[in-house]
């Protein structure tokens, strides 16, 4: 089950998370039973991780983040707790 998240922009390229999407599913291909756990909707501070409280949280097998357009995914690391 998923509780939290914790993710970590690339440094100087914190801006560019804006916008992003972590999204969970049962799927490996995410093609149905997506779940939207957070949208980053402020930039994240740089070289620190930000924690996220994830409500209601679920069971899922895969997790990824969706960058925003022209971002080229500039995330350091993302973190899944239970």
């Amino acid at each position: 089950a998923i509780g939290q998240i914790r993710f970590a922009p690339r440094l100087y390229a914190a801006a560019r998370m804006v916008g992003g999407v972590f999204q969970a599913s049962n799927t490996a291909d995410f093609s149905s039973g997506v779940v939207t756990l957070h949208t980053v909707t402020t930039a994240p501070v740089e070289a620190a991780r930000t924690a996220v409280a994830v409500a209601p949280g679920g069971s899922y097998r895969y997790v990824r983040y969706l960058a925003p357009v022209n971002s080229w995914g500039n995330i350091a690391e993302f973190e899944v707790y239970g």
